[in-house]
């Protein structure tokens, strides 16, 4: 069952500036005081903050909500607010709850896990809400206990207003239901649609290869489809990642085919050409690709792999990166625990953690082959413990594909000339039917008419050659709209008015 409920306020603080130029970031990575006991002296938080060539670590003794398993985090492009979750909370750069901020992913056994926070990665997600500089979105999903590896029955959508109420923030709309199903945990992921203002998220089903597939717009998210991917039943999919340039898509899961690769098309949001390969019965790890998309990390308990995506054959490429030191044991706990999760930081470095401990272990060249990659065991002690908690990996610096059909905004290499077009409308205004006339164009395109709010009022295909579009504006309201014409050699616009 998919349910959909679009909020009415989101259009009205949409302004109709589709891409924002300012840059998102979510270069802080906040983990620890997941238990009550303040004895231990490795108890407490710490914050880790990524710079493109170093990172800096301080034990944060602020922290007010407890971090376990799942974290995302974000900032607005001025710098002036960020806000955190553990997947049942949502803070602010001061450590105080939203208004309206807990209480988020119901269901299940939320009570038991609620103060400790969400307990397995990859569970919730922060995203820029498209148009906007400051409103965020969030994706989420609820636990169920039942057998091995638990699930979720309710993959959940929430607005969040982090300037509102003098800077504390707010949730605007909260737990909205998308999707009641039987989902994985752990299996949400998200990309920048190929318009450069979209965002893809997809969510797995759970025992399934299956994937429900959102698009989140102005409008709010959106459902596109479920893809039923080919293979056998997949348990559990591990940390699964889409590469830094939008490419691929991996996961690694416990069954015959571990270590699954796809294919990705940023226009349609479509998985396609399946690669996969059984590589050792251990329990599965993380999979993330290296900043230039060129390689693939996968780990298991006590091992990590590389494979290339150049070689001829993929999946013949495994390369032997490192096998866990079980010589060493973590200074917190004195055991010998195995490599959890990774993460791919903003100084372009991959850090691999334990499933608990005080210890990261480092990929310090990922762009480079084989053992070149220069893998460090235990390079990092932190403050405080932590409890396998990984920040929701999204690459924010991917924007705009150039030249795509599918890039349904301003966002081409350069602006048509409107005297080569002769780019015409009749009548201005209309009321009935809108002629738009034109030279013929070169390539295939798009006709995409927006209404001054940025919501999507029409969309018409345009095949190469093609000299003229009639678009029925009778069902439009009075007002003032833009179409915009878009196809590989660019994009250009016209203003029209629709009036009754």
């Amino acid at each position: 069952m998919i349910g959909l409920r679009i909020n009415a306020t989101i259009v009205l603080i949409v302004a109709f500036n589709f891409i924002c130029n300012a840059q998102w970031s979510n270069d802080k990575w906040l983990y620890g005081r997941w238990h009550n006991d303040t004895t231990w002296a490795w108890w407490g938080g710490t914050r880790l903050t990524f710079t493109n060539d170093a990172v800096n670590i301080v034990k944060d003794s602020l922290m007010k909500i407890n971090i376990r398993g799942a974290y995302s985090g974000l900032e607005t492009p001025d710098k002036q607010f960020f806000v955190y979750t553990n997947g049942f909370t949502l803070a602010n750069k001061n450590h105080d709850t939203l208004i309206n901020g807990s209480g988020l992913s119901p269901g299940g056994i939320y009570s038991s896990w609620a103060e400790s926070g969400y307990p397995v990665p990859y569970s919730a997600i922060l995203l820029p809400f498209p148009g906007s500089d400051t409103l965020m979105a969030m994706f989420h999903l609820d636990i169920f206990n039942s057998g091995t590896y638990g699930h979720a029955e309710n993959l959940y959508y929430s607005l969040i207003d982090p300037s509102s109420n003098n800077g504390q923030g707010s949730v605007m709309i909260k737990n909205q239901q998308l999707v009641n199903d039987t989902l994985s945990c752990g299996s949400i992921n998200a990309l920048r649609h190929a318009n450069g203002r979209d965002w893809w998220v997809i969510v797995r089903k759970g025992y399934l290869n299956d994937y429900y597939t959102y698009l989140l717009t102005p409008l709010g998210p959106q459902f596109v489809s479920t893809q039923q991917l080919p293979g056998p039943q997949f348990i559990f999919a591990g940390q699964g990642n889409f590469s830094p340039d939008g490419k691929w898509y991996a996961c690694f899961g416990p069954d015959s085919e571990q270590f699954r690769l796809y294919q990705f098309d940023r226009c349609t949001g479509i998985f396609s050409n399946m690669q996969y390969k059984n590589i050792i019965n251990e329990i599965a790890g993380s999979t993330i690709f290296s900043p230039n998309s060129r390689f693939i990390y996968i780990n298991s308990v006590e091992h990590i792999w590389q494979f290339d995506l150049q070689a001829s054959d993929i999946m013949a490429s495994q390369t032997l990166i490192a096998t866990l030191d079980t010589s060493f044991h973590d200074p917190s706990t004195g055991w010998v625990t195995g490599w959890c999760n990774s993460y791919l930081a903003q100084d372009d470095k991959i850090y691999v953690q334990n499933f608990s401990g005080v210890m990261l272990h480092v990929i310090n060249r990922p762009d480079s082959i084989g053992q070149t990659c220069n893998f460090v065991q235990n390079q990092i002690q932190l403050p405080t413990f932590y409890y396998a908690t990984v920040p929701t990996y999204v690459n924010l610096n991917l924007l705009q594909e150039s030249g795509s059909v599918c890039d349904t905004l301003e966002v081409g290499d350069k602006e048509l000339i409107l005297a080569d077009y002769k780019l015409r409308v009749q009548p201005n205004p209309a009321s009935e039917e809108a002629l738009f006339t034109f030279n013929s164009f070169g390539s295939d395109g798009n006709l995409y008419i927006y209404n001054m709010n940025g919501e999507l009022a029409d969309t018409e295909k345009l095949s190469k050659g093609s000299t003229y579009c009639k678009v029925n504006v009778s069902g439009f309201s009075r007002g003032l709209y833009i179409a915009q014409f878009v196809n590989y050699e660019g994009s250009l616009r016209i203003k029209f008015t629709v009036i009754k």
